[in-house]
């Protein structure tokens, strides 16, 4: 491969999983049960009629997430529900920060090949987790598992870099969880 410069641009969209001790939206413990649906309430299943209420402790760990890679931090905090199917959502809809993420337009400071790499972070939103499909004896769809998730989307960019290597998503997926 000859030296040449060029600009590379990586998207990943990656899952942090919050270590709160309830679930996102209702007061459920965010911990495994040992059978399927032991620990679930009617918000949990998206029961007619359930109120889902934010988990106050999630918005402080995502804002100081948010503090933390230097993003805009946005003053509405606005959830929708996703309306999609999956065998592993009961509801047939997950509750996200689609139009307005909790912070926008961050960068975070990584080595990569001995390199200092700059990857700006394009949103953090937090959403719900769907349940979880477990294959024992038959299929059952595990709602002990609607955990929190903060989800951040991130741009990798390096620009004019002479690349004698190809940095792959893999490295530098690695780089950013040794950087927290």
């Amino acid at each position: 491969m000859t030296d040449q410069e060029v600009d590379v641009m990586i998207g990943l969209e990656t899952h942090v999983q919050l270590d709160t001790n309830t679930k996102l939206f209702c007061g459920c413990p965010n911990e495994e049960a040992e059978k399927p649906n032991e620990n679930v309430c009617p918000v949990c299943l998206g029961h007619p009629g359930s109120k889902p209420r934010l988990n106050e402790n999630v918005l402080k760990l995502a804002t100081k997430t948010v503090l933390a890679l230097q993003c805009d931090i946005n003053n509405d905090v606005f959830f929708s529900r996703k309306t999609y199917f999956y065998p592993d959502m009961s509801k047939n809809y997950q509750i996200t920060q689609y139009e307005i993420p909790v912070g926008e337009k961050g960068e975070l400071e990584i080595e990569v090949e001995d390199k200092k790499r700059e990857i700006g972070i394009k949103r953090l939103h937090i959403e719900e987790d769907p349940a979880k499909m477990k294959h024992v004896g038959g299929s059952i769809s595990d709602s002990n598992y609607t955990k929190v998730k903060f989800c951040s989307i991130l741009k990798f960019i390096i620009r004019n870099q002479t690349l004698r290597s190809r940095p792959t998503p893999t490295s530098l997926s690695k780089e950013e969880k040794r950087s927290r």
